[in-house]
């Protein structure tokens, strides 16, 4: 073979060694590529564009099972968004909801970091899960969740393939004094651009700028029914919907993971819970107030036999008090709310409740003699819709 010969040659393996090296490396770079780290990463970064659509696409929110890393407990009952609240615990999931819900936020995740979790490796048979961490930013506080990622068959050429198993969603909790005056609606911020929300412009999926129903529950702590609702995390503003009697200062929600739990449920597992507590406004305090004069004026117009919701000192003298006249008249003095007793998690009665003044009346008693007593007033506010039923008992 001539030096010339063997020049050529040498080149020709050296360009296929060079070559055949750099193809290692192109298809180990790609395989590295699908691996369960990017398949989260894509899921997620989907959710931090305001994607929901295609986040659930992607992965099913029906999936959700509040997985931590650490166990996996069964799946909880699922309803449609507003259906009645039942004596049970209930989780909300709405695809549709969840969508319009991600339009409204005013700040978005910014995801920090994406890796395998400490001691778990990539390399495990088809049908196997690992758990990927998930670090995420809302107004700078950072909470980290746990995702598995499932292997699947491989590519035919030997790439592999990941499904992320478990949804990024929070259940949100909102507890209210008058959970009757429910849904609450989640609304689009006027100012969410000025405070640091990803633009709507050129997005595939634009905000929808209409508000979101969500279900309101009764207090925890008194036993009402908790109705927790699914949302991908985000900042967003809850408020109540709008009544002539009783209102509800919106609030500002950091819907996130474990950094922003408030509360630890067997239902739900770890969960955001907020209130929305609603206030008498003026128009209930001169509609109590006239219904409360028009009542005791009937009261006192039926003697000697006074109906059995009329004060008790009033009825207790009915059977022999002549010539009563009202001298003081009870005055509202406060409407608050009350704990409630609740029977298989619903309230049996209302919480809202109006206190009075101490009325005064005179009377001839069975010994021609005249007296005076004191009574009592309270008042029940049941909320209907737009409108109130105002029940006036003797005692609270």
């Amino acid at each position: 073979m001539t030096s010339r010969r063997r020049l050529v040659v040498g080149l020709s393996l050296g360009v296929v060694l060079v070559l055949a090296a750099t193809a290692a490396i192109v298809w180990a770079a790609l395989r590295t590529r699908g691996g369960p780290v990017e398949a989260v990463r894509d899921y997620v970064e989907l959710i931090a564009a305001g994607d929901a659509v295609g986040a659930s696409q992607l992965v099913d929110p029906a999936q959700y099972t509040g997985y931590d890393g650490e166990s996996t407990p069964a799946p909880p009952p699922t309803v449609s968004a507003g259906a009645e609240v039942t004596a049970s615990d209930d989780l909300v999931l709405d695809r549709d909801m969840m969508a319009v819900v991600a339009g409204q936020a005013s700040q978005r995740i910014e995801v920090a970091d994406v890796a395998l979790d400490y001691g778990d490796s990539p390399d495990v048979p088809v049908g196997e899960t690992v758990d990927v961490g998930v670090t995420y930013l809302l107004r700078g506080v950072s909470t980290t969740a746990v995702l598995r990622a499932e292997r699947m068959d491989d590519t035919w050429f030997g790439f592999t393939q990941w499904r992320v198993v478990d949804p990024l969603l929070v259940p949100l909790v909102v507890q209210s004094n008058t959970p009757e005056l429910g849904p609450a609606e989640i609304r689009d911020d006027e100012d969410r651009h000025d405070r640091g929300a990803s633009s709507d412009a050129g997005s595939a999926h634009p905000a929808v700028r209409v508000p979101a129903e969500i279900d309101l529950s009764g207090p925890d702590a008194e036993g009402a029914s908790q109705r927790a609702t699914l949302l991908y995390p985000g900042v967003y503003r809850i408020g109540g919907t709008t009544s002539t009697y009783l209102t509800a200062a919106p609030k500002t929600v950091v819907l996130a993971g474990a950094a922003t739990t408030s509360t630890t449920s067997e239902a739900f597992g770890d969960v955001v819970s907020t209130s929305l507590w609603f206030e008498p406004t003026q128009a209930l305090s001169d509609r109590i107030s006239e219904e409360a004069t028009e009542f005791v004026a009937a009261c006192f117009a039926a003697m000697p036999s006074p109906p059995a919701d009329c004060p008790g000192e009033l009825r207790a003298r009915s059977g022999f008090a002549t010539d009563v006249v009202l001298n003081d008249a009870p005055v509202l003095d406060d409407i608050t709310s009350y704990q409630t007793e609740h029977v298989d998690g619903v309230a049996t009665e209302p919480a809202v409740r109006a206190t009075f003044t101490t009325g005064r009346f005179d009377f001839t008693s069975d010994d021609g003699g005249r007296d005076d007593a004191i009574f009592f007033l309270y008042a029940w506010v049941h909320p209907e819709g737009d409108d109130v039923t105002i029940e006036f008992r003797p005692s609270l």
